[in-house]
């Protein structure tokens, strides 16, 4: 935070620096430019030039005898960081036989020396334009196994795999098909959601009361829910898929924007199993063995398991669905890589034996009495 100040501070110094500069400019050139208007007379067009955009002092400068395009720039006191070099657009007036004055307009790349070496003439205009939506702040943090982590500036249209290269590329230590991208608006929606969620039950709950339908819960449970839901801050995942970026793909080399966050982790070779089974924990991977074969190295399922709604979430965040039949996974969900997690959810069905074994004694104790009753008629 005292980096960004101090940065911050800086900036508006040097602002102010240019302001008073430019004032000064004008001031010393006004008179000057006074001077050239009032000499221009018919066939002796006025010498005088102007610049407008990208440039630190835009305004109009005298014109002088092989004056060029970069002259009139370094006049204006050279080019701001967000010009847009490629196109610039110089105007420049004609005078027609029939007394008329027209005006053409061409496109100046300002990259290379044939544009800058353009020869200007009498009341020509040139714009530098701004590159768009461009900010000298906008940055991405990169960390983990890459050769140079740390925090990068962007420039609009820098993608992954751009970013990737200006860090070096990846160490050997590094699993790319496990890196974590965050992004700050993805975590706003999350938390956008969140709230509108915690919104449409307040409101639910409000209806209930007005009617006959049953209502369990107090207005104060509801009341924490509705409270923590719009208290919730998204994470702002966006799941990518960084080798398929690196290689390529247009669609998963993503743009990226400023605030946006690419965590590479180092390849981890285990797999872990969590949730519902009797010993859970982290195994060495090992490519012969499939789901199954992890959750009985973690002693088999517990009771209270809901083994039909296994599921395994992928090193890269992503989740991956099983299909179960009789007690063993099957088809091509039974494929496991190094990093991910078997998850074993709880069965939100189960109930003790003995809780339903009473309930059975019940049953049958008053369809015993029920029969009696009705064999006494």
């Amino acid at each position: 935070l005292i980096e960004e100040a101090e940065a911050e501070a800086e900036a508006e110094a040097e602002a102010e620096a240019e302001e008073e500069a430019e004032g000064a400019r004008a001031v010393l050139l006004e008179p000057v430019v006074a001077k050239l208007r009032s000499q221009a007379r018919q066939n002796e067009p006025v010498q005088l030039v102007s610049v407008s955009g990208a440039v630190r002092a835009p305004g109009t400068y005298p014109l002088i005898a092989g004056a060029t395009v970069t002259t009139l720039i370094s006049a204006a006191g050279g080019l701001t960081d967000s010009a847009y070099l490629e196109a610039a657009e110089l105007r420049r007036l004609a005078n027609r036989t029939d007394g008329e004055v027209r005006a053409d307009y061409r496109d100046v790349d300002l990259s290379v020396s044939r544009g800058q070496d353009l020869t200007l003439a009498s009341r020509d205009h040139l714009t530098v334009r701004d590159i768009p939506d461009w900010s000298p702040t906008d940055s991405i943090m990169v960390e983990g196994e890459v050769k140079f982590p740390g925090e990068y500036r962007i420039r609009k249209g820098e993608t992954l795999s751009d970013v990737i290269a200006r860090a070096g590329g990846f160490t050997d230590e590094a699993s790319p098909e496990s890196a974590i991208f965050t992004r700050e608006a993805v975590a706003a929606l999350e938390a956008q959601r969140a709230a509108e969620f915690g919104r449409d039950i307040e409101t639910t709950f409000a209806t209930r009361l007005l009617t006959e339908e049953t209502t369990t819960q107090a207005i104060t449970d509801v009341a924490q829910i509705v409270e923590s839901l719009q208290a919730v801050e998204g994470a702002g995942r966006l799941l990518i898929d960084l080798p398929a970026a690196m290689s390529g793909d247009a669609n998963a080399n993503l743009e990226v924007t400023d605030g946006d966050k690419l965590v590479v982790p180092k390849l981890s070779n285990t797999v872990s199993v969590v949730g519902e089974v009797k010993r859970a924990g982290t195994h060495t991977f090992q490519s012969e063995l499939s789901l199954d074969d992890y959750v009985d190295l973690s002693a088999g399922f517990t009771r209270r398991a809901d083994d039909g709604g296994v599921y395994i979430v992928k090193a890269n965040g992503s989740v991956v669905t099983l299909e179960q039949n009789l007690w063993r996974f099957t088809g091509a969900n039974r494929s496991l890589d190094p990093g991910d997690t078997i998850v074993v959810p709880i069965d939100t069905q189960y109930k003790e034996s003995l809780a339903s074994w009473r309930e059975i004694t019940q049953i049958v104790y008053q369809s015993m009495v029920s029969i009696a009753a009705v064999a006494n008629l």
